[in-house]
């Protein structure tokens, strides 16, 4: 993703390692990988910059993927979707839902039946390694994450507690 969103990427891939994007079609804001879907949070910084990296992205993954799978054809079911965002509040809230979606693979339904484990959400999310939580939380330098706009709103620890009392706010089902 890192390389792909750049108009100026190298086209040697020895360059990987010290890779530092020139020219970015949009900024990570925030993200999360799951096993059939992924969220990513994009501040646009070009002209149709969203389009041109989701487009890059979603091609290129498409070839590995048939090329290593040997098979051909469609990935993915559907175009990508966007949603704008309107100010920093709704950017907040929408980084905290992207950053519990994997709370579905140890609480499956929670959002429509709430969390039988209150503690164990929480725990579960900062340990998932495919998600920006971890970075928005001070565990880890992310580099992926290239814009700081909420991180910039709220510290570590309150973007901790924001997430955690959100999570401990659910119905316990029962």
């Amino acid at each position: 993703l890192a390389m792909l969103n750049n108009a100026l990427r190298p086209t040697d891939m020895r360059l990987q390692c010290t890779y530092k994007p020139v020219a970015l079609y949009a900024s990570l804001t925030a993200y999360c990988l799951m096993s059939n879907h992924f969220h990513l949070i994009l501040r646009q910084k070009s002209d149709a910059g969203v389009s041109a990296l989701m487009q890059r992205w979603l091609n290129s993954y498409t070839k590995y993927f048939n090329k290593r799978h040997d098979r051909k054809g469609r990935l993915f079911e559907s175009v990508y979707q966007s949603v704008p965002i309107e100010d920093t509040e709704q950017l907040a809230h929408t980084t905290r839902y992207v950053h519990l979606n994997p709370l579905s693979l140890v609480e499956p339904g929670w959002k429509e039946v709430g969390i039988r484990n209150p503690q164990g959400a929480i725990a579960y999310t900062s340990v998932y390694p495919w998600s920006s939580y971890r970075h928005y939380i001070g565990q880890t330098c992310d580099t992926l994450v290239t814009d700081s706009t909420v991180i910039d709103d709220f510290d570590p620890g309150e973007y901790k507690q924001f997430v955690e009392n959100y999570i401990q706010d659910l119905p316990t089902p029962g």
